[in-house]
């Protein structure tokens, strides 16, 4: 009895996601969906690509989960934020610039994958969006979430430092 390619593809992803979720990984769901689609795949694993109408699907449930989540915002408030948000902002977007820049000269990564690597962004929605405008999704994620270890592992000790 042969299994459907998609339904394997979902049932490994999310035994996947789930072990990593529950290893407490960040963004164990994504990176351990990821990872199991992949090495099943190289494996020879009869798998296949979901349609695209589970990406929008996804695009509007990640959207949803960002709305919801602001909580106790005033008008007062966002308004206080505006200009520091415009720096911010601007600092980061000029460091994804330079960053992308330095990818693309000298690591011949792709532009839009080297910028879409190097933008600020949660590594779902930037692995998304990037997809959209034919970027490396795989690249996207895996950079994304080194980026991601790498601020959650020194951020901490940094700011202590910082803060003596």
């Amino acid at each position: 009895m042969s299994v459907n390619p998609m339904i394997n593809s979902v049932a490994i992803g999310t035994l996947g996601g789930l072990v990593a979720y529950k290893l407490r990984i960040p963004a164990g769901a994504l990176v351990g969906s990821m990872a199991a689609v992949v090495i099943a795949k190289l494996s020879g694993g009869h798998l296949a690509a979901l349609p695209s109408e589970a990406k929008i699907a996804t695009q509007i449930v990640v959207g949803v989960i960002i709305g919801v989540s602001i909580k106790e915002l005033t008008w007062a408030s966002i308004k206080s934020l505006a200009i520091p948000a415009v720096v911010i902002c601007v600092c980061l977007m000029l460091a994804g610039v330079v960053s992308g820049l330095i990818l693309t000269h000298l690591l011949h990564i792709d532009p839009v994958t080297a910028f879409f690597s190097s933008m600020p962004g949660g590594m779902n929605e930037m692995a998304l969006a990037a997809s959209d405008y034919g970027a490396h999704g795989p690249s996207v994620v895996i950079l994304h979430f080194v980026r991601l270890v790498v601020v959650l592992c020194t951020s901490v000790p940094l700011i202590k430092w910082l803060s003596r």
